[in-house]
């Protein structure tokens, strides 16, 4: 999603203004992609469940799996990584997003389950990945 915000307008900053317009270049993509039986990775968060509703229709348009894959770090790796980037955002926003990650989880696994293939979870403090089918 930021190297679509970055074509609408020119940066990958977050501005409410360009959300609209970056998320629907970012649909667009999906959909040509998944048109044309492209393996199709969603790069972006998808936090909130509307997010993922949408690539959950996709995936039923174009009869192909839908499966997340959870980044499973602490908050203080996500805030130390954060500090480590050239384009860094406020520590608020990182701490408002690994909460709804958190709330995000939980949903997949228990309201949403059954829409998902698989679900794959990286969590790089215990060194292997954990699969659900």
């Amino acid at each position: 999603s930021d190297q679509c915000r970055a074509m609408v307008s020119d940066t990958e900053d977050h501005d409410p203004a360009t959300n609209a317009a970056a998320f629907k270049l970012f649909h667009t993509w999906i959909d040509a992609r998944l048109s044309l039986g492209k393996l199709t990775v969603a790069d972006a968060t998808n936090l909130q469940p509307f997010a993922r509703e949408k690539l959950a229709k996709m995936s039923v348009e174009h009869s192909v799996p839908l499966i997340p894959i959870l980044i499973d770090v602490s908050l203080q790796t996500c805030l130390h990584q954060n500090k480590s980037r050239s384009r860094q955002v406020p520590e608020a926003v990182v701490e408002k997003h690994f909460w709804q990650m958190v709330t995000a989880v939980q949903t997949i696994y228990v309201a949403e389950a059954t829409r998902y293939r698989s679900i794959y979870i990286i969590n790089p403090r215990i060194y292997y990945s954990v699969v659900y089918v």
